[in-house]
């Protein structure tokens, strides 16, 4: 059985290639952003995974205050700073993915209301109804940069496929061996471009927007996928 030390161990390497390797995308000139893993998620075996980060939201969360942390981890041997970089990050993600479920936006009226039918406020739907918390859970983007809202489907395609040159889901998901896998996006070709095994876990997609998937209302199959985890990871 894999520990948890032995989920970081993996994970740390994963983040150290995203922030150091190029993948001839934008990013190489910024700063890539790995995810996150929980500090018990050998317990939920949870991946969640998203397309790419929503630039304004991104800054506006507050997350850019660890970049000073980032850039010291990528400099470091490996070992140095593991444990530092792995609380400074689960600290700051805990802290941002509640702004990213909710937050203000302004229309082009001038008109402020508050989004609340975002990616991470189904995403914090879907774990609840599994029974686990954030710290169970693994998350990370297809792409590690950031876009402008709105930005068109090839434009992320490309850098998605950029980035799956460098550090495949594929490779992710066989070092994090995940009970269930959720990919948040679910457009035209993407299956063939991730490539992803067919033995199981079997990945959900579904659409960024509404959460629906293979013709099925979130909350239906939402309900399904979750009675299905929770069999398997309690053996009953």
């Amino acid at each position: 059985m894999t520990t948890q030390a032995q989920f970081e161990s993996r994970w740390l390497a994963y983040a150290r290639k995203v922030m150091t390797v190029p993948c001839g995308c934008e990013c190489d000139r910024d700063t890539s952003w790995p995810g996150y893993i929980g500090k018990d998620y050998e317990l939920g075996r949870v991946l969640l995974v998203g397309a790419i980060h929503n630039a304004p939201v991104l800054r506006n969360s507050g997350i850019f205050e660890i970049l000073p942390d980032i850039d010291a981890f990528k400099r470091s041997p490996p070992g140095e700073q593991d444990h530092t970089y792995l609380r400074i990050v689960r600290n700051a993600y805990l802290a941002a993915i509640p702004k990213w479920a909710t937050y203000p936006n302004i229309d082009v009226n001038g008109n402020k209301r508050l989004i609340t039918n975002t990616v991470w406020a189904r995403m914090l739907s879907l774990i609840s109804m599994f029974q686990v918390p954030l710290e169970q859970i693994a998350f990370t983007n297809l792409a590690k940069c950031a876009l402008p809202s709105k930005s068109r489907w090839p434009i992320e395609k490309a850098r998605i496929k950029k980035h799956e040159t460098v550090t495949p889901l594929s490779a992710l998901i066989n070092d994090l061996e995940p009970r269930y896998v959720l990919i948040a996006k679910e457009c035209s070709g993407l299956p063939e471009l991730l490539k992803l095994p067919s033995a199981p876990p079997i990945p959900r997609y579904c659409n960024n927007m509404t959460f629906t998937s293979e013709s099925e209302f979130f909350m239906t199959w939402k309900r399904n996928d979750a009675a299905t985890y929770l069999r398997d990871r309690d053996g009953c």
